[in-house]
């Protein structure tokens, strides 16, 4: 078969030719579509940079001459020639005041601030800063993160900004917008690994203490590699890998599930309210975090369990969000589960509470909740609000009743940069 397909190659045009010995999906080339009144030397001065631009356009696309290319051919681009101009990054999301930049003039980071390559962030404990790329990727920050925007950078011909994080602590939570085929790179790096994807949710993880690695796929595909490792290891959806601290990827893990709610026991009204949950069978631990809003802006607490119950001695008519993680022996984390838990205010408003969403330094904000209807078994509109140009500190919603809710806030922070956040959570009123 491929010696079929390289005859047809052969008699074809010159270019033809040249182009059957480049792989179709080089990452070291882009494909270019010529268009009207465009030749290579056109092209080579728009796009590429250096004195040898179009004589290595011509060498690499078998050319004589840069003129008379029909309009519709396509050609291939050396990408370690193209023109680059600087990017940024905004600060869309920050729940406390000391979470800084640490280059040579360190200072304090604030919403709507911009982040330029080669800049470091620090988040100490207890502390999450967000930042949106300029092509609407969310990148999340835990607490005692410590990444380096290595590379941030836009060409004229790819439509996404070239992005390498160096994650040297903590975690990252990334939402990457879906990038074509030959778009520039997104890749995160640590010490002990790599992860590269085109468009996806996953997370990366560094323990500067252990000198291990974690890479986890929420959904789309993750290349991973281990600093030690000969090839990159495919993942998928719910799927994970460990890295050693030798740099070494270990087995494909399945990621747990988070607990699942079972029930709400209190023996009586001295009692602790005790809310318990199912645990997947193939988690070691967990993780449980605890916020007053939806959006996990500010976080209460954040600790290691090994039971998946939560004992509660104090409630109010205010829902308490609270966050659950399952973890595997090897470290890798599953998705997370949000709960929303209250009392109701009387017994005139029975099953039902109040839910709060922060949105300090939120420009034209829009909401849009939904909740699950058992009956049509699907998702029906609770609210939905038109941009608001009125900042706000925070958004409540009053007596919502008990059940499964999705949400989406979008807003503008700074100088204009669109944000979009969304998330699901359960509501589980105690009566």
């Amino acid at each position: 078969m491929k010696n079929s397909a390289f005859f047809l190659l052969l008699i074809g045009s010159q270019c033809a030719a040249f182009a059957s010995e480049i792989p179709k999906n080089d990452p070291e080339y882009l494909s270019y579509e010529i268009k009207k009144d465009e030749n290579l030397s056109i092209i080579a001065s728009k796009y590429l940079e250096g004195e040898q631009a179009l004589n290595r356009l011509l060498k690499l696309n078998n050319k004589k001459s840069p003129n008379a290319i029909p309009v519709g051919e396509k050609i291939l681009l050396p990408k370690d020639l193209l023109k680059y101009s600087a990017s940024t990054a905004t600060v869309s999301k920050l729940n406390c005041n000391n979470a800084f930049l640490v280059n040579d003039n360190p200072k304090q980071l604030e919403i709507g601030g911009l982040l330029n390559e080669d800049d470091v962030i620090k988040v100490p404990a207890g502390c999450q800063v967000g930042v949106t790329l300029e092509d609407g990727s969310n990148i999340n920050l835990v607490s005692g993160t410590l990444l380096k925007f290595k590379t941030l950078r836009v060409s004229a011909i790819e439509k996404s900004p070239q992005v390498d994080f160096e994650l040297m602590n903590g975690r990252v939570d990334v939402e990457v917008v879906k990038r074509a085929k030959g778009d520039a790179a997104f890749e995160i790096h640590t010490p002990k690994a790599l992860a590269g994807v085109r468009g996806t949710q996953f997370r990366v993880g560094f323990d500067e203490q252990k000198n291990t690695s974690q890479v986890e796929v929420k959904n789309g595909i993750v290349a991973a590699k281990g600093q030690a490792n000969d090839r990159s290891e495919a993942l998928t959806e719910n799927q994970g890998v460990p890295i050693s601290e030798e740099g070494l990827a270990g087995a494909v893990e399945t990621l747990p599930s988070s607990p699942n709610f079972l029930a709400i026991e209190k023996q009586n009204p001295a009692s602790p309210t005790i809310i318990k949950f199912d645990a997947d069978k193939n988690a070691d631990k967990h993780i449980l975090r605890q916020s007053q809003d939806a959006t996990f802006s500010q976080i209460l607490d954040d600790h290691l369990v090994d039971i998946a119950q939560i004992e509660l001695n104090q409630l109010s008519n205010n829902a308490v969000f609270y966050q659950w993680t399952a973890l595997t022996k090897s470290g890798l984390q599953g998705s997370a589960a949000d709960y929303a838990i209250c009392k109701s205010e009387s017994a005139q408003q029975k099953d039902r509470c109040n839910v709060t969403f922060y949105m300090r330094g939120f420009k034209n904000v829009a909401m849009n909740m939904q909740k699950f209807d058992e009956t049509t078994k699907s998702y029906q509109d609770v609210i939905k609000t038109g941009q608001s140009a009125t900042e706000r500190e925070q958004f409540l919603l009053k007596s919502l009743p008990a059940g499964k809710y999705q949400w989406q806030m979008s807003y503008k922070v700074g100088d204009n940069t669109s944000v979009e956040r969304k998330g699901v959570f359960d509501l589980l009123v105690v009566n």
